[in-house]
């Protein structure tokens, strides 16, 4: 039956059970276009993207514009290879979690920084252009840290706290999801009481308190993703030098594409003055082989993403998100 559906033109998609289909609010139709060929957590099937085609030919670059409502598929890819225009445009690459144990290669990227209402969460061992210390930020719109590496402004205009967690953080696009969700893990180091240094309100500092966030009652989320530079280390699609690769055995990262000296920034945003549909909430994942080294994940749904388009290049391992707000 499938042979003769292929060979009619038909796509077989998945039917989701009662329960889900409720939870989601309707019928998905999933845009991961490749599969784990090595796992054993679900059984394969193709994909929605690996079996349809466009006069013939593989789809390998999707948009999505939330604003507009429009989804464009393309056999051709919809972002610039030119260095200077990807560079210019903040492409971000892509990060392949399927290393760890994903059943499914989701759309990723490293994150180098979240910011939660006023407060900064550093991703462990963002680049080294990122001094290894407390800092606060100025306003909501600003990187954190000066370009130059000499030190931060203190913020004088309100209270702020900025701390590093213990494992690196992973932003998953998700476009059938309506808010935001972090990995049990993420969430419970949230809560967890650090020593942490916070700005007093007058341009000092003290070190002696002790404090833990709560996630729950979280209003707004700012996700920082670094960009490509200007290098030519990414350029072959045909193995994989463009595209960033979790590493199973020690969670490193292979980052040739990126470069201390980058400094420009994707912001991918939202917050509950901008929708009324944002929330935060806690998620129990298993796609990661082991659990005591996973990346914290958290994943952005449309309550972010709608708020603009979001460019995936599924061969080139690219994505670029260009916000309306």
């Amino acid at each position: 039956q499938q042979q003769q559906q292929q060979q009619q033109g038909g796509v077989i998609l998945g039917v989701m059970d009662e329960a889900l289909t409720k939870e989601s609010g309707g019928a998905l139709l999933g845009l991961v276009k490749y599969s784990n060929t090595n796992t054993t957590k679900i059984d394969i099937r193709p994909t929605f993207l690996q079996q349809e085609c466009i006069n013939g030919q593989d789809i390998t670059s999707f948009t999505i514009d939330g604003r507009n409502r429009l989804l464009t598929l393309s056999t051709a890819s919809l972002l610039p290879k030119d260095e200077e225009e990807e560079e210019k445009r903040n492409i971000m690459p892509l990060v392949d979690l399927r290393p760890l144990g994903d059943f499914v290669q989701h759309y990723a990227c490293v994150v180098d920084y979240v910011i939660f209402d006023k407060d900064v969460i550093i991703s462990e061992d963002t680049l080294t252009c990122v001094p290894k210390r407390h800092l606060w930020q100025d306003n909501f719109d600003s990187f954190p840290y000066n370009n130059d590496q000499k030190g931060i402004k203190v913020s004088k205009k309100k209270k702020s706290m900025t701390r590093t967690t213990n494992r690196k953080i992973i932003a998953v696009f998700d476009t059938g999801l309506t808010g935001c969700l972090l990995t049990q893990p993420f969430w419970d180091e949230l809560c967890q009481e650090k020593q942490i240094i916070r700005d007093d309100g007058d341009g000092g500092s003290s070190s002696s308190s002790n404090s833990n966030l709560d996630p729950s009652t979280f209003t707004s989320v700012q996700v920082k993703i670094r960009g490509f530079t200007n290098t030519n280390n990414h350029r072959n699609s045909s193995d994989n030098t463009n595209q960033k690769v979790m590493k199973g055995a020690n969670n490193n990262i292979i980052d040739e594409s990126l470069s201390s000296t980058t400094t420009s920034y994707t912001t991918i945003g939202s917050s509950i003055n901008e929708s009324r549909l944002f929330y935060i909430n806690p998620i129990l994942l298993d796609w990661f082989d082991d659990d005591e080294t996973a990346p914290h994940v958290i994943v952005l749904g449309q309550t972010f993403l709608g708020r603009g388009a979001l460019t995936i290049d599924m061969d080139d391992h690219k994505a670029f998100f260009e916000s309306n707000a």
